[in-house]
């Protein structure tokens, strides 16, 4: 079981010793449309997200293609662990700026225009490393694209009636709030992206992250990412129904989201239902096999139930899981033999 815990450990410091050259920055340019109902604030939004989309995909093809990422990719074939999604690695490993923004055109045909420049990081490595030992993370990452493409995807298909419906006239304001209502979509969206930096063991400065998830969870309503962000905060706060309510909200939005699943067994977990944190772990675990917390945090509601077999069985996998440090514990008070 140690084995994985030694070879990832042993990737990473040869990763390290790897030569690195920062690459040349590049960007993405996207446009849409504005006119009759459609704003221009609200084509500039849905711009800068379908460049932001481009930049993602265009990082995601150069860091695959770099040797970094490559011979991580191989050594991780030797662990039970796997390499985060690109997606999810590209927005945490690139900084992405806007390089241009306006409009162009002749009125009545105008667009709204959003270039942004994209540069590998420079403190890469480090945040590569950061991200290989929190793979779950990279997981919300990942989650936030997709998110913004279902947004996009949904102003994409409204925008055109509205486009076509001069704003003097009040039969298309169904339209018009369906394209509002993607936008504020994506501007709750990418407020999120903007806080997950604070979110390590748990969040950062609770009491202005909780006002910034509120604002994002009026924008985008929901919102599973956003739900069980807040779920979080209120275990922080020790209340567990609260969390617990925001992570079956999350569920029903998201079913398979291993993260609010977690956040669940934790709150059952703090209500003293071990039973049924276990239950909920469980589903965690069936969706994300390859997070070692999922099985820490199923071992300690298996301890309270006094089920020691089952406990080492998440120990063991945890370690398999570079985590070690239960198996370890355990050890020393004579359970979880080799």
């Amino acid at each position: 079981m140690r084995f994985a815990a030694v070879c990832t450990a042993w990737v990473l410091a040869l990763y390290l010793c790897l030569p690195w050259a920062h690459a040349q920055g590049e960007s993405a340019r996207a446009v849409r449309p504005f006119k009759g109902l459609v704003r221009r604030d609200l084509a500039k939004d849905a711009a800068h997200v379908a460049a932001l989309l481009a930049v993602v995909e265009a990082a995601s093809r150069k860091l695959a293609a770099t040797p970094d990422m490559q011979f991580i990719a191989r050594q991780y074939q030797e662990t039970p662990l796997r390499v985060p999604p690109l997606e999810g690695l590209v927005l945490q490993l690139f900084t992405i700026k806007i390089a241009a923004e306006g409009a162009q055109g002749v009125p009545p045909n105008l667009e709204a225009v959003v270039e942004l420049a994209f540069t590998q990081a420079p403190d890469f490595r480090e945040r590569l490393t950061s991200a290989l030992e929190q793979p779950e993370i990279s997981v919300l990452y990942t989650l936030v694209v997709h998110k913004l493409r279902t947004h996009l995807k949904t102003y994409d298909e409204t925008a055109p009636a509205a486009l076509a419906i001069m704003a003097s006239e009040f039969a298309g304001q169904e339209r018009l709030l369906a394209v509002q209502r993607a936008v504020r979509g994506m501007r709750g969206t990418l407020l999120y992206l903007d806080l997950l930096p604070r979110l390590g063991t748990t969040w950062a400065d609770p009491q202005g992250t909780g006002v910034a998830l509120q604002k994002a969870a009026t924008l985008d309503p929901g919102n599973p990412l956003i739900l069980v962000a807040q779920a979080e905060l209120a275990l922080q706060a020790g209340k567990s129904s609260e969390a617990q309510r925001l992570a079956a909200d999350a569920l029903a939005a998201l079913p398979n989201f291993s993260r609010a699943h977690d956040v669940k067994g934790a709150a059952l977990l703090a209500q003293r239902l071990p039973a049924l944190a276990v239950a909920a772990f469980g589903q965690a675990i069936a969706n994300a096999p390859y997070h070692a917390p999922y099985f820490m945090h199923r071992a300690s509601a298996n301890l309270v139930q006094e089920e020691i077999e089952a406990m080492c069985a998440d120990l063991h996998a945890a370690c398999a899981l570079r985590d070690c440090e239960g198996l370890e514990w355990a050890r020393t008070i004579g359970k979880c033999s080799q």
